[in-house]
């Protein structure tokens, strides 16, 4: 008999990495049959997506944290659960409290996924030492780098130890590509993908392009891939300084549009993983990303010359980089792209990351 998973997110409403993971990961396990996979998650467009995808979707109020984990203690029981999955802050936090609930339980084992690059747990505050005793009661703690584990402010030995560096993985619609004439040519296209947020720092694509302008005389356009808050402020910008440029808005196949690209800027400020990253090396495309997080696993794993790194606030660096890529495309050849792509599959494919998370489960 397979095992049942509750999964609980805390987003009800807006794609991020934590949905489109749990989406790709439940219909695996639907196909597989594997494992059984129910979803907790406060009521509105996410929790009506998975409901009908799915059916197993049972509903918590957020802001009632007391009635939510009533609820699903309720729920645990009914279904004879064996495994708490939650993702990010919030959703550990409410395992936490159900992990209180049920201490007779022994056979029900809790784990915590942190999709995210927080900079509030880099320092000791009030907020940071309940998260750790949070991470104290899980059986196990899933983070998407090194960066992420070694950045704890409160990190101890007990803590340590639960800590699992799991890396995020590349989309399985992308092994699926045809590479036939993946490369462009004219107008260098500088894509951008991702939430249009300040972390992302997509505005640090208006700078970069100013410099290619007049330092580089390099002819370009700039191709937003997403939307967030900065969307209308990143269009006024380039209206203003008309630099030529497409928004595309949300858009479920993110890799049609990267292939439409010459290369990928990928600025953040701060940075969990970088997905975006292996699908843009995935597909053959120079990427030129800030020295941060997760960013830096990526770089050490796969050393590939088609990933550069600059300091997140030299934007000269990222422009000349962006020239040095453009310069170098012409000499590389098609074995130069299979290795990188065999190398992403290597370390990110999404069979990977379900091994590896399964062994989770069965060994905690």
């Amino acid at each position: 008999m397979s095992k049942k998973i509750l999964i609980i997110l805390k987003n009800s409403s807006g794609i991020g990495g934590a949905e489109l993971m749990i989406d790709e990961i439940c219909s695996y396990y639907q196909q597989t049959q594997k494992y059984e996979c129910y979803i907790a998650i406060p009521g509105g467009t996410n929790s009506d997506h998975y409901q009908e995808k799915y059916g197993n979707v049972v509903n918590y109020n957020p802001n009632r944290l007391l009635q939510s984990t009533s609820r699903l203690l309720t729920f645990i029981k009914e279904k004879n659960l064996d495994i708490v999955y939650a993702h990010d802050v919030f959703a550990s936090i409410l395992a936490c409290f159900l992990k209180f609930g049920q201490m007779r339980n022994k056979k029900l084992v809790f784990i915590s996924h942190i999709h995210n690059n927080y900079g509030w747990y880099e320092k000791k505050s009030l907020k940071a030492f309940v998260f750790n005793l949070t991470m104290r009661h899980m059986n196990r703690v899933v983070v998407v780098s090194n960066y992420v584990k070694q950045h704890f402010a409160f990190l101890d030995e007990r803590n340590s130890t639960k800590i699992n560096v799991v890396y995020n993985y590349l989309n399985k619609n992308y092994e699926k590509l045809d590479f036939n004439s993946l490369r462009q040519s004219g107008r260098i296209i500088i894509g951008f993908c991702g939430r249009l947020s300040e972390e992302k720092n997509p505005q640090a694509l208006i700078s970069i392009s100013k410099i290619l302008s007049e330092v580089h005389e390099i002819e370009h356009e700039l191709l937003f891939i997403g939307s967030g808050s900065l969307s209308d402020e990143i269009e006024s910008e380039c209206l203003r300084l008309k630099i030529p440029y497409k928004m595309t808005g949300f858009v479920d196949d993110p890799e049609s549009f990267i292939r439409h690209c010459d290369v990928l800027v990928v600025p953040s400020r701060r940075e969990g993983f970088g997905r975006v990253i292996i699908e843009g090396l995935y597909l053959g495309k120079p990427v030129i990303a800030s020295k941060e997080g997760g960013i830096i696993d990526i770089d050490r794993l796969l050393n590939t010359p088609l990933l550069s790194l600059c300091d997140k606030e030299d934007y000269l660096q990222f422009a000349n980089e962006i020239q040095n890529q453009q310069q170098l495309q012409h000499m590389r050849k098609d074995e130069d792209y299979q290795k990188c792509r065999r190398l992403v599959m290597e370390h990110f494919s999404f069979r990977k990351f379900t091994d590896t998370m399964e062994v989770l489960y069965e060994n905690c």
